[in-house]
């Protein structure tokens, strides 16, 4: 079991480096506690507003209202014999 938890935390190393959110690449390389913690706060408040954010819009996408106005055109209707 050991081998499987050593495999797992190097592809979540390898993942924390090599993608383009900074701060977990930082969080992954921080030597002290002192920067994991700030490192964890940063990427924690960004997550969280991110969801903030996020809900705002499609709160605000879902209450659009569409007018639509529909008008009664008379028809003249010829029958030619």
């Amino acid at each position: 079991m050991a081998v499987k938890e050593e495999g797992m935390k190097h592809i979540v190393s390898h993942f924390a480096d090599s993608t383009s959110m900074h701060g977990l690449g930082r969080l992954n390389s921080a030597k002290s506690i002192k920067a994991r913690v700030f490192w964890s706060l940063v990427c924690l408040s960004s997550m969280g507003m991110f969801c903030f954010m996020l809900s705002r819009i499609v709160r605000s996408y879902l209450q659009f209202n569409v007018v639509v106005n529909v008008q009664e055109v008379p028809v003249l209707i010829l029958i030619l014999v």
